[in-house]
């Protein structure tokens, strides 16, 4: 992967209408204004393997606030996308080893966002190793595992349609993607896929 602007966080341009309907579609609901990001998309993140599911809780299609949880359970390859140094050992506390290329984000990327959900937690599988300088999934068991995040939120929106872009992280321009965030901390992860995408039945892909 090569990196397009080192060190330099993207641009943000201007994303209401898009994350609007990203919302409508998902709530089957009119929107809400949508998020106007209240902190900044890092500069890049680490591709650490595959996101297997991600359960949420969500009030969509309810007329009063009923919250329900959901699980979205990956039916084509997605890509995890976190900070490095962000996935942490229960046990311990501390860092668990992680293989994988660093990415950065396309630039420039939506300054607005659809808040889908409350965000329950993400199975995924880790890559163990390098190959020719293509990460591959591990089979140990411990490289299967499931994080949660306190009092964060799922968020989706599109790639700006003009952004230069990381090849194979499934962010091509005008692709939805999923992220994990809290007001405090800012961005989790990212959630990438060919075929990933947010419709009326919930997430997809």
């Amino acid at each position: 992967m090569v990196p397009l602007r080192p060190n330099r966080r993207p641009r943000l341009v201007d994303a209401r209408d898009l994350a609007e309907d990203m919302r409508r579609t998902f709530h089957d609901s009119d929107p809400k204004r949508a998020e106007a990001m209240p902190f900044t998309w890092p500069a890049e993140l680490q591709v650490v393997g595959r996101c297997l599911s991600v359960t949420y809780s969500s009030d969509k299609w309810k007329t009063s606030k009923e919250w329900e949880d959901y699980k979205h359970v990956a039916e084509a390859p997605q890509y995890l996308l976190v900070p490095r140094g962000f996935l942490l050992d229960w046990r311990t506390d501390h860092p668990i080893d992680t293989v994988g290329p660093m990415a950065e984000l396309p630039d420039p990327m939506p300054q607005h966002f659809a808040k889908l959900a409350k965000f329950l937690g993400i199975q995924c599988q880790l890559y163990g190793s390098m190959r020719e300088g293509r990460p591959r999934l591990s089979r140990a068991p411990d490289a299967l595992l499931e994080f949660r995040v306190g009092r964060a939120h799922l968020g989706g929106c599109f790639v700006p349609d003009d952004s230069e872009h990381p090849k194979g992280v499934g962010m091509e321009p005008g692709a939805p993607f999923l992220f994990v965030y809290t007001l405090e901390d800012g961005v989790c992860c990212i959630v990438t896929g060919r075929d990933l995408d947010v419709e009326k039945d919930g997430i997809v892909g």
